[in-house]
């Protein structure tokens, strides 16, 4: 059976999102981050996918969280692109928005479609981006398929080695290690402290919410190889192509990832759903 999507703009009042219902429950948000609407309260330097719901409706992402309030659901960014900082929410830093949005559906996926830009603290592009999410609700798991592709105006723009960057989710509070969670990535290594710095295909973050056992799950397509881990006992884990080496990309040339998110009810087979992510078109 097919499940029913809906895209849904909600722009009431100052905060603006976009909402995606499978079968009628919330499957997630998409948080756009814009130009021109930060004040006091509200500082959105980069878009995020938040909350970020199990097919049971249990929300498995974080958003600003306690310790570190830039920690924003899924999110994509970089520490130091030709000297901007895109990562972090200083207001001297860089900011990613959304200039453009359109969604779509074919065969029961979604597919939301982001045309991005990096600007500096004075306005100017040092990347551009084109994001694609396919959304793909079940059962048993949410999944939303990620890929992003980045060229620059400039003659080239500078990615330095940086442990913040490039694919970030940030898990809620309850599931992280700290509050009784454990975190498992695809290299058979246990415990967020010991995965981190090591290299795999996915990271498993899983616990429980009033009992009810929740995990989410970020995952690399094998076709781009195998990627640096990071995660943390706090929480936050990450696919980074950047931790070891640097990239200079070019005018002219496109800096290709593809990733996916799950979200999940029970005791998902990430193993199973591995499989059936890299054997999808996306």
């Amino acid at each position: 059976m097919t499940t029913s999507l809906q895209f849904l703009p909600q722009f009431d009042g100052f905060l603006r999102r976009y909402k995606v219902l499978a079968d009628g429950r919330a499957m997630f948000c998409f948080n756009p981050a814009e130009p021109n609407r930060d004040n006091v309260d509200f500082n959105m330097k980069r878009p995020s996918i938040h909350p970020l719901y199990t097919p049971a409706g249990l929300p498995v992402t974080e958003q600003g969280a306690h310790n570190f309030p830039h920690h924003k659901g899924c999110w994509i960014a970089h520490g130091n692109v030709s000297g901007t900082n895109f990562y972090h929410d200083g207001w001297t830093g860089g900011r990613i928005l959304t200039r453009k949005l359109d969604w779509s559906e074919r065969d029961g996926v979604g597919l939301l479609e982001a045309r991005i830009e990096w600007v500096d603290a004075a306005g100017n592009i040092t990347l551009n981006e084109r994001r694609r999410m396919w959304v793909r609700p079940s059962a048993r798991i949410n999944r939303v398929d990620i890929r992003t592709e980045l060229t620059t105006p400039l003659e080239k723009a500078e990615f330095t080695v940086e442990k913040h960057a490039l694919f970030h989710v940030r898990p809620i509070d309850a599931i992280d290690e700290d509050d009784g969670g454990s975190a498992r990535a695809s290299n058979g290594v246990v415990g967020a402290s010991k995965i981190f710095s090591t290299r795999g295909l996915w990271i498993d973050y899983r616990g429980a919410i009033g009992g009810n056992k929740v995990g989410v799950c970020i995952m690399a397509h094998p076709s781009e190889g195998e990627l640096p881990l990071f995660a943390r006992p706090y929480g936050t884990i990450a696919l980074n192509p950047f931790f070891e080496k640097p990239m200079t990309l070019p005018r002219g040339e496109t800096f290709r990832r593809t990733f996916s998110i799950l979200a999940y009810d029970g005791d998902a087979d990430i193993e199973a759903a591995f499989k059936n992510f890299w054997r999808h078109e996306v």
